[in-house]
């Protein structure tokens, strides 16, 4: 039985990468991920009209607070977000 040869290491091409493996695209991400912690703060502080008026001023309270922090979180990601965009046309 004949041994192979050894393979030259410069005829090998370059192995691709695995097909399976993706880059984590993060300006991607998060200019997807923005949206939905906004969109729930809107939700909690028009929910809090009624609830006010209603006079469960606890509820509105701490759902003021909620809404709050999830527009914090929301105002960092959609910056994120802004710079995996390309940049605006001047002219």
């Amino acid at each position: 039985m004949p041994l192979d040869p050894p393979l030259d290491p410069s005829l090998d091409p370059s192995p691709d990468p695995a097909r399976h493996y993706r880059v984590l695209d993060v300006p991607a991400l998060a200019d997807r991920l923005w949206r939905v912690p906004l969109a729930l703060a809107a939700a909690i502080f028009v929910a809090c009209g009624p609830a006010h008026a209603l006079g469960q001023t606890e509820l509105v309270y701490y759902g003021s607070l909620a809404g709050l922090a999830l527009a914090a979180a929301a105002v960092p990601l959609g910056l994120l977000g802004l710079r995996g965009q390309p940049p605006s046309d001047p002219a």
